[in-house]
């Protein structure tokens, strides 16, 4: 039985050691994809006897308000370094966590549900996506949040688009040095400069939402599933359902390429680590990963293992790229061979187990020691084992 639910290649090394899992119900898993072997395990229904610290000093009592998430969980950000963890979540809040299963901090004030959120752990600031279209920044250190971001349906109007964006901010890529931050909203995709200030302070006290993108880039016909981009050219390309892959130039707006020949309908997206354009790999409804060369908008490698939707894909690692599924398992493909290498099962029976997060250590972080402090940049790994509220 245990042969059967993990499954390992002995003669192949694959690029990635340990990576993480996050199931639609909260739970996050922690693996060694070299061996498969289940390392950690946290989430709603973890025990308190799991949440164990890494130091002598004894855990302090968590405050209940600090407690685990009450609905599904949608998104989640891994910092390799200081092993911590966010969380995005269908009951409002976002969390931190550290990797021993303590929540370290809620950040509530969003009035809907968390789809995505993206993270600078270095600087200690984060932004998440909305289900009513908005995004909002944060910092770390504070449970509320800093900024609102968020289009009405008369920018739509006043733009000619085919329709208010409806489903919410599907994904959102950041460039934090430069403060602009692109998201996915229905059929189009918003550029934002999330440096900007609200000084407006609304009827119940909260600040004004921002409601001018740099750009919107319009063309897609279906709902934009994910988004990747080469910052330093400016260029970004989306995957749809609308079976297409398009390329932009933020910086006018534009529409550069559209790629149709064997598109499937798109349901995430990734790329080399760095960001690079030319090489994409792509995880569709049907169960497949393709790996695409822009360049030419031929698709090289077709791998169609998962016998239903990808839900998420890693970035590409040394021509391996890993992708989680609604069939409940993740699986590690090499894209030289077009073989897969690893094949994990998240738990003893998949049924209605969807993963929808997926976290591969990048290699840069598996040697480095895990010291800082928070104030300084950094939540250290030493803080972030005692579950300390940060006030």
């Amino acid at each position: 039985m245990e042969e059967d639910r993990l499954q390992k290649d002995t003669d192949l090394s694959i690029p990635f050691e340990h990576g993480m899992t996050l199931e639609y119900h909260g739970h996050m898993k922690q693996w060694n994809f070299q061996t498969c072997a289940e390392l950690n395990t946290f989430g709603p229904k973890t025990p308190g006897a799991r949440r164990n610290s890494n130091c002598a000093t004894p855990l302090r009592r968590i405050d209940p308000a600090l407690g685990f998430h009450t609905l599904p969980v949608n998104c989640f950000h891994v910092d390799w370094e200081a092993r911590n963890i966010v969380t995005g979540s269908a009951d409002h809040n976002l969390k931190l966590w550290n990797m021993y299963g303590n929540v370290l901090r809620t950040f509530s004030g969003s009035a809907c549900e968390v789809l995505c959120v993206n993270v600078d752990w270095r600087n200690n600031q984060m932004i998440s996506g909305q289900l009513d279209n908005s995004l909002m920044t944060w910092r770390l250190d504070e449970s509320d949040p800093l900024e609102i971001f968020r289009v009405t349906a008369d920018y739509f109007d006043k733009c000619s688009a085919l329709g208010y964006g409806e489903g919410g901010v599907k994904c959102v890529e950041v460039d934090w040095r430069k403060g602009r931050a692109i998201c996915c909203v229905s059929k189009h995709l918003l550029l934002w400069d999330i440096t900007q200030v609200s000084t407006e302070v609304g009827k119940n006290g909260s600040k004004v939402p921002h409601t001018e993108p740099q750009q919107s880039l319009r063309g897609h016909t279906h709902t934009v599933t994910g988004v990747i981009v080469d910052w330093a050219r400016m260029i970004a390309t989306s995957g749809s359902m609308d079976r297409s892959l398009r390329q932009w130039d933020l910086n006018t707006g534009t529409q550069l390429r559209v790629f149709t020949d064997g598109v499937p309908q798109v349901t995430c997206i990734g790329s080399r680590r760095g960001f690079s354009t030319k090489f994409i790999a792509t995880g569709d409804t049907s169960g497949c990963v393709k790996y695409w060369d822009l360049e030419s908008g031929e698709c090289l490698v077709t791998l169609a293992e998962h016998t239903a939707e990808v839900t998420t894909i890693s970035p590409i690692e040394n021509k391996h790229v890993a992708s989680g599924s609604r069939d409940g398992t993740v699986r590690v493909f090499s894209l030289a061979d077009k073989t897969c290498k690893r094949k994990i099962e998240i738990c003893e029976s998949s049924h209605g187990i969807v993963v929808v997060g997926l976290s591969m250590q990048p290699p840069a972080t598996r040697s480095i020691e895990r010291h800082g402090t928070f104030g300084g940049g950094r939540l250290s790994a030493v803080d972030s084992g005692l579950g300390v509220d940060y006030e």
